[in-house]
């Protein structure tokens, strides 16, 4: 990967992809996908530091809104 905004172009495909509605008579489902990211080695070399921080970027855009992404800050 060469540039964040590569990535950033990426992700947004993907969660393109996963954001699908399905109907059946009255009944309606929405799936959608939420993505947190982290990035070593600046936000950790381990996998623990990386999942711990990705997870932290996962709740921030949960709690702000659907079907998105966050980078650890």
């Amino acid at each position: 990967m060469s540039s964040k905004n590569e990535l950033k172009e990426i992700l947004k495909k993907i969660l393109n992809d996963f954001s699908v509605t399905y109907g059946h008579s009255d009944i309606s489902v929405g799936i959608s996908a939420s993505v947190g990211v982290a990035i070593a080695p600046q936000d950790g070399n381990t996998f623990q530091e990386l999942y711990k921080k990705s997870d932290i970027a996962l709740y921030n855009i949960k709690n702000a809104s659907k079907n998105n992404f966050s980078f650890y800050k």
